[in-house]
């Protein structure tokens, strides 16, 4: 990692709230999530980055209708929205908080869960194309891949307005270096960050997903270059993790999500085919794994809607 990281303790996980304005009491896990009105946003159409907030919801953003959606997993109805001013692509919630990346104005720009934006980042710290985030809620640790700098940006939630403390990665030419950054997930028990990258095809370098310590430390590499049409994933974007040491990774141009054994780098299976019809997947970019039965939520972007694949494909 370029600049010093230094991990906050679970003591000061609320202290992302603490300098903020807290979202109100009813938002989150409570019985009146359908109290206010929904926002006056487009249905959703093409449904990008998927995370969990505190309730169990889905957070979904939505590239082309400039929303952020929280859906209910088990009806996948929307319990609410709110607009974006610009073009939202990854997100993710802590204590309240939703963190939309903001493609448009390049940040992480800060929403209470019924909408109102609180700020930026890091006071606006510039994100070049902020595709993908992951946060530790016990280290109030934000990962976020900026691909317009082939990097990830980390910010610290335990310090009130969350200023930018570290970058992982950045750009070269090598298999531990990233090229063509666009999906992130966190091993918190390991402190690991695992980040799939395009990789790039002048520079022979193939799609991967690349392995970081916490500090910055290059661990390993899990190749895609072999496997259908020449590759096992050619186009990875969202990754996934369940409690079996299982990764999932989406594949935006296969459509599917390919299944390794994450000790051992064994393929174990492939979940989805190419297509529009119910359980198929087109232009697929992320996924989360939710409840005792791990189901497989998968944001279908062609197709513009959320699939289930319950028990995780399985």
């Amino acid at each position: 990692m370029r600049t010093g990281l230094t991990c906050v303790g679970a003591a000061l996980v609320l202290a992302v709230t603490s300098g903020l304005t807290r979202p109100p009491p009813t938002s989150i896990g409570g019985q009146n999530v359908t109290a206010r009105p929904l926002d006056p946003v487009p249905r959703m159409s093409s449904p990008t980055r998927v995370a969990v907030d505190g309730s169990g919801a889905l957070v979904v953003s939505d590239y082309q209708s400039r929303a952020v959606y929280v859906i209910d997993p088990a009806s996948l109805a929307t319990l609410r929205s709110f607009r974006v001013d610009g073009r939202p692509t990854g997100v993710a919630e802590l204590g309240g908080i939703v963190f939309v990346g903001n493609e448009t104005a390049r940040q992480v720009e800060m929403y209470t869960a019924w909408g109102e934006r609180i700020g930026a980042l890091g006071g606006g710290v510039k994100v070049d194309a902020p595709t993908d985030m992951a946060v530790d809620a016990a280290a109030a640790l934000l990962f976020v891949v900026d691909g317009g700098a082939d990097e990830v940006k980390v910010f610290d939630l335990g310090t009130p307005g969350g200023p930018l403390v570290g970058t992982i990665g950045g750009p070269g030419l090598t298999a531990l270096d990233l090229q063509n950054p666009t999906g992130v997930v966190l091993d918190t028990a390991a402190m690991q960050v695992l980040v799939a990258d395009y990789g790039d095809p002048a520079a022979e370098t193939d799609p991967r997903v690349v392995t970081y310590a916490y500090d910055g430390t290059p661990i390993g590499v899990l190749s895609g270059d072999e496997g259908a049409l020449g590759f096992a994933f050619s186009k990875p974007q969202g990754l996934m993790l369940n409690d079996a040491g299982r990764l999932f990774v989406v594949d935006a141009f296969l459509g599917r999500v390919i299944v390794y054994d994450r000790a051992t780098g064994t393929k174990l299976n492939e979940i989805g085919t190419f297509g529009t019809g119910a359980g198929e997947l087109r232009l697929p970019l992320d996924a989360v794994i939710l409840g005792p039965a791990q189901d497989l939520y998968v944001t279908n972007n062609g197709s513009g809607r959320i699939e289930l694949f319950a028990g995780g494909g399985s």
